[in-house]
Order: C-alpha cells, then structure tokens, then sequence
C-alpha cells in the first residue's frame, strides 16, 4: 500500500518534470525565434518555435488544475499541434530543401509523415473518444 509520502514525492517530481518541460520548451521556442530572425533560417526557426510551444503547452497541463475534460480536449489539441509539426516538416523539405543543410531533405520529411499519420490519426481517434463520453454523459 502506498503512504501519503510515497503520493506526495510523485505529484512533486510531476511538477519538476513540468516545469522542466515549460523551460525546455521557452528555450525551444527562444531558439527558434534567434534562427528565424538573426540566422535568416525561417523554416527552421518556425519548426523551433512550434515545437517549443507544444512543449510549454503541455507543462502548462501538467501544472493546471484543469477538469478532466478540459484536459482531454487540451491534449487533443496538442496531438494536432503535432501533427502540424509533422506537415511543417514535410513543407519544409518540400518547399525548401536546402533548409534542412548538410541532412538532405528525405530524413526529414519520412520523419515528418511518420509524425502527420500518428499524430493526426492519434488526435481523430481522441476525437471520437470524446464524441463518445460526451454521448455517455461523462
């Protein structure tokens, strides 16, 4: 059986794994402004700043005490900000190969659509689930 201590150490390594996603990601997203802007790499600095955001988003849950529909339907919207990531990818490569440097685009935008199909279809699904527990009263 679990202790009150056992519960309470969790819930603080939940919130320092927060907090860490919400630095990681503001320096995600700093980053990419400093490529966009001071670099002159737009693509990758917008690939950057969205990555960053989806990361402080979800610290930002993790923190909140959100009800827990609120909080299936932030991470529905976060599976779709991933799958953007993935269709930014996949323009990127398309669009502007020479983005992706020395790397070539292939990796990337395989990458990309690997991201688009889990992601997208990952938030569809979370999509119905919904539908579904809403019909269910829940």
């Amino acid at each position: 059986m679990r202790s009150t201590w056992d519960a309470r150490s969790v819930k603080r390594k939940e919130r320092r794994e927060a907090v860490l996603m919400l630095l990681i990601g503001a320096m995600f997203a700093a980053v990419g402004l400093l490529l966009w802007l001071a670099a002159g790499r737009p693509w990758i600095g917008a690939l950057g700043i969205v990555f960053g955001t989806m990361s402080m988003f979800h610290g930002v849950i993790v923190l909140g005490h959100f009800r827990r529909r609120t909080v299936r339907l932030l991470y529905i919207v976060m599976s779709f900000m991933f799958g953007s990531v993935g269709a930014l990818m996949i323009a990127i490569s398309l669009a502007v190969p020479g983005a992706w440097g020395w790397r070539g685009a292939a990796f990337p935008a395989i990458m990309g659509a690997v991201a688009v199909v889990f992601f997208f279809g990952g938030g569809v699904l979370l999509v119905i689930r919904e539908i579904k527990l809403r019909k269910d009263g829940r």
